[in-house]
């Protein structure tokens, strides 16, 4: 495990006003609900998973969109868009996705991860419209010099987030960003591969290496996370005393 500053994971709420998210805990419900339509599966790539033998839904539907054979490219025709086309394999094929995810702010085209936490390299989606007062809250609290992706990550009651890696070089690749989850619904814990030990996060808001394996387990009731990726601000490494950590490394 990468971990940071030798923890699986860093607590942020010390460095941010939490308790001012958490009274517009029901504009965030309205802004989900407002902004469904935008929602589609998360995916990666196929070597991200732990267990390799599972079938990455995104590599999946690119490779049928790309085969001129495909015995059902009149259905694709119909669907159009990428994020149509994958709802469709999900539903059709043994396929795993991540999650379900509603974009605030993306990476130009949907398709430079790397680039994700550039606001040059970002922009914003129609559903950002319905969440004016999180963009504020996310500048107010000067944790970011710089703010990129911003992304809900949305979990149905009784569905897991099977054990992956954002990169599947298992390399750290130390991701500005800020994980949130305001009322813990979600089971998240990052996984130790020496120890087989689930570490699971017990604060509002936190930062983890996500170059290490993580996943969330079964919940009981409808969950949301929020991540926002960015560049951190000094004042804040300064402060979390993590300016050694986040120094880029070759």
């Amino acid at each position: 495990m990468i971990g940071i500053n030798g923890t699986p994971w860093f607590d942020l709420e010390p460095y941010l006003d939490m308790d001012s998210l958490e009274k517009q805990k029901h504009l965030i419900a309205m802004g989900l609900v407002l902004s469904n339509q935008y929602r589609a599966p998360t995916v990666g790539v196929q070597g991200i998973f732990h267990d390799q033998s599972m079938l990455e839904l995104g590599d999946f539907a690119k490779k049928i969109m790309e085969d001129p054979e495909y015995e059902h490219k009149d259905i694709l025709n119909i669907l159009k868009s990428r994020s149509n086309i994958r709802m469709f394999c999900k539903y059709m094929y043994p396929t795993v996705a991540l999650n379900d995810a509603i974009h605030l702010n993306t990476v130009k085209g949907g398709l430079d991860y790397w680039n994700k936490h550039l606001a040059s390299e970002c922009v914003d989606t129609p559903a950002y419209k319905y969440f004016g007062f999180l963009r504020k809250w996310i500048n107010d609290q000067k944790i970011f010099s710089e703010v990129g992706r911003v992304i809900f990550f949305i979990n149905e009651p009784g569905v897991q987030v099977v054990k992956h890696r954002d990169y599947p070089d298992g390399k750290s690749h130390r991701d500005n960003m800020m994980w949130i989850s305001l009322d813990k619904r979600k089971n998240f814990w990052i996984w130790d591969d020496e120890t087989k030990e689930k570490h699971y996060t017990t604060s509002r808001a936190l930062i983890f290496d996500n170059g290490d394996w993580h996943g969330v387990d079964p919940t009981e009731y409808m969950g949301w996370s929020l991540r926002v990726d960015g560049i951190y601000s000094d004042e804040f490494l300064e402060k979390s005393g993590l300016t050694k950590w986040f120094e880029k490394h070759e």
